[in-house]
């Protein structure tokens, strides 16, 4: 296998893995804004 492939297949990985764990900490700070929001309301 040439090394460009190894480097490229490495960096696929490394955006898969940035989207999955980039999404999470979205995720979970939108739903604690959400919950913030829904404690000032009440």
């Amino acid at each position: 296998m040439p090394s460009y492939l190894i480097i490229h297949a490495s960096l696929l990985l490394r955006k898969m893995e940035a989207t999955i764990l980039g999404g999470w900490p979205l995720k979970i700070l939108t739903a604690f804004s959400q919950l913030k929001l829904m404690k000032k309301c009440y």
